[in-house]
C-alpha cells in the first residue's frame, strides 16, 4: 500500500509539473503533450480517429482552430488525466457547460472515461443521441 502511494504521489508531482510548464498556445501544448505521452502523429491520429495531416495541421498551424469535439477526441487518444484535459481544452479557447447537455458528456468521458479507447467514448456519445467526437473535423 505505501508502494501504492508512493506511485501515486510520484504520478501527481509529474503531472503537475507537465502542467506548470505547459504552453499557453494550442500548438505548442498539443507538441508538449505529445512528447510527454511519447506518441507520434501517426499514433495519435489512430487513437482520435483523426487523420495525421489533421494532426500536423493543429500542431504547426498558426491560425488553426480545432471543434471542442476534436480536443476532447485528442483527450482520449492521449488518455490525459483530467487536470490536463482541462487545461488543454481552456488553452484551445474553449470552456465546458454543464447547462450543454452535450457538453456534460465530454466532462464525464474527460473525468470518468479518459482511459477508455475513442470507440468506446464514440459508442456512449451514440448510445446518447450525440455526434461522435471525430467527425468531420
Amino acid at each position: 500500500s505505501q508502494e501504492k502511494a508512493a506511485l501515486i504521489i510520484q504520478y501527481n508531482k509529474e503531472v503537475n509539473d507537465i502542467l506548470k510548464r505547459l504552453p499557453n498556445h494550442f500548438p505548442e501544448a498539443l507538441k508538449a503533450l505529445m512528447k510527454w505521452k511519447d506518441l507520434k502523429n501517426e499514433e495519435l491520429a489512430e487513437k482520435c480517429l483523426l487523420s495525421s495531416k489533421t494532426i500536423q495541421r493543429m500542431r504547426n498551424e498558426e491560425g488553426y482552430e480545432p471543434k471542442l469535439r476534436t480536443v476532447i477526441a485528442l483527450c482520449v487518444g492521449m488518455q490525459l488525466p483530467p487536470i490536463l484535459s482541462r487545461k488543454l481544452i481552456e488553452i484551445s479557447g474553449y470552456a465546458i457547460r454543464f447547462a450543454v447537455e452535450e457538453h456534460a458528456m465530454f466532462e464525464a468521458i474527460i473525468t470518468g472515461y479518459y482511459k477508455a479507447s475513442i470507440h468506446e467514448c464514440n459508442e456512449l456519445l451514440e448510445s446518447a443521441g450525440f455526434k461522435i467526437l471525430t467527425s468531420d473535423e
